[in-house]
């Protein structure tokens, strides 16, 4: 048995002895607190799409502020827990400060978008598979999923490229194409491509759209913003292009601001 699936059947069997019937009412009460600029958001965003359980989760975006020149995010004015809380700072509700969050029902918080993507993909009914039957396969996309959430995102994620300017004296430029970031985006590009020459069909795993695909494309789409050329690395390059054709994912980008990240992205995703 693959861990994926380990992890599935504790949720089932564990969870705070939630009975299936109460998982799937809990499933359809669900509310993501997400960004559109946020690529980590994103990964969700699609993953809700892809799979079809739209109906299933309320999604809730959350504003934005600079203060000293760092991004912090803010509850929406009518969201209950503004009210309860008395203010919107976003920490106040969640310490980690951080987006996507999944609020349970019963107030349970779940940060981290691969977390709460396996935690979905276990209690969520959904006709769509994202991931592969075989454990080969399987292996792969939790693979490519690492290299994009542990080796390249971490270091290219905007927050770290501005205190490392503000603070640790590293060369004032636009964070967004900074060539520190710039530099660690290209160089996961070259493990990611060099991995999808030997996975890839038409998309990262195969041909079959996979939840690898949901880490790619936020990832891709940043690096595009940061002045990669993605034709520089080809297979890359075309598992993003046929993403790209694949209607749920146009959509969650087109209501995120566009292919690429805009400089005002909406307040919100009309999804």
């Amino acid at each position: 048995m693959c861990i994926r699936d380990r992890y599935q059947r504790r949720v089932r069997e564990r969870d705070c002895s939630m009975s299936a019937p109460a998982a799937s009412n809990a499933a359809s009460k669900l509310r993501l607190y997400y960004h559109p600029s946020s690529s980590a958001a994103l990964r969700v965003l699609l993953f809700v799409m892809c799979k079809r359980i739209r109906p299933s989760v309320e999604l809730v975006a959350v504003g934005a502020r600079l203060v000293d020149k760092v991004v912090l995010w803010t509850l929406p004015k009518d969201d209950p827990h503004t009210a309860r809380l008395g203010t919107r700072d976003f920490k106040a509700l969640s310490p980690e400060g951080r987006v996507p969050l999944l609020l349970l029902p019963d107030q349970r918080m779940l940060s981290q978008s691969e977390a709460i993507i396996h935690f979905l993909t276990a209690i969520a009914p959904s006709p769509v598979s994202l991931l592969p039957t075989s454990p080969w396969e399987r292996a792969l996309v939790e693979q490519i999923v690492a290299i994009v959430a542990c080796d390249i995102h971490p270091l290219q994620n905007l927050p770290m490229v501005q205190l490392a300017i503000r603070e640790l004296g590293m060369a004032e430029e636009p964070p967004a194409r900074h060539r520190f970031r710039a530099h660690f985006i290209r160089s996961g590009f070259g493990s990611l491509e060099s991995v999808l020459k030997k996975t890839a069909g038409k998309f990262s795993v195969g041909d079959a759209l996979t939840e690898a695909d949901l880490f790619v494309l936020p990832q891709v789409r940043n690096g595009i913003g940061a002045g990669i050329t993605i034709e520089d690395f080809p297979t890359l390059a075309r598992v993003w292009n046929n993403l790209l054709e694949v209607k749920e994912v146009r959509e969650t980008l087109d209501a995120c601001g566009g292919v690429l990240p805009p400089k005002n992205p909406p307040r919100e995703a009309k999804l």
